[in-house]
């Protein structure tokens, strides 16, 4: 043992005699390397190397009118956002597309079970300034209390709304919702 103070020989720039014999092996790396990937495994490891790309105005439009709708760019500015920003998924196959569920909730009044499904909300106001009459051009219809509107879609952040609080941000966002950086 070393007294208290005092250094080991290397940290005191001593040199020390080293056997190279005795020296521990260095890691050595495995033999085997992996040319190529099997087939069956290719498709996987590309389907994680980049992201999908993202959609555009004119995908958004041509995947909803693929899906039967007749005029996509007269739907819901908020579906479409949502469907720009990933939000809504679109499968491969559209025939499947419009009866998917989009939101399930409460009712924002009374908290009866509520579904809407992107056919529902195809039509939806981008404003919910009629909250006062029933909410007329919400989504979906409440039995007990009128009409709910599908809220933030294009964040991500589904709610069912009166509509008093439902206004997709025209001054902020083009027509699928895209926020114009000059605002």
């Amino acid at each position: 043992p070393r007294a208290r103070g005092s250094r080991s020989r290397l940290a005191a720039g001593v040199p020390v005699d080293v056997d190279p014999a005795s020296a521990p092996a260095a890691a050595t790396a495995p033999t085997s390397k992996l040319e190529t990937l099997p087939d069956e495994l290719e498709g996987v490891v590309k389907a994680f190397a980049a992201p999908p790309p993202r959609p555009t105005e004119d995908s958004i439009h041509a995947y909803l009118a693929s899906a039967g709708v007749a005029r996509p760019e007269a739907t819901s500015r908020c579906l479409r956002a949502g469907m720009l920003h990933g939000h809504v998924s679109m499968p491969a196959d559209p025939s499947t597309f419009l009866d998917a569920v989009l939101h399930e909730g409460g009712c924002n009044c009374c908290g009866s079970a509520l579904v809407c499904t992107i056919r529902d909300a195809l039509r939806q106001g981008d404003y919910g300034g009629d909250y006062g009459d029933g909410g007329e051009g919400g989504a979906v219809e409440c039995d007990e209390c009128g009409g709910n509107y599908v809220t933030r879609i294009c964040s991500g952040d589904m709610a069912f709304d009166s509509g008093k609080f439902h206004n997709h941000c025209h001054h902020l966002c083009d027509e699928t919702g895209r926020v114009d950086a000059a605002a």
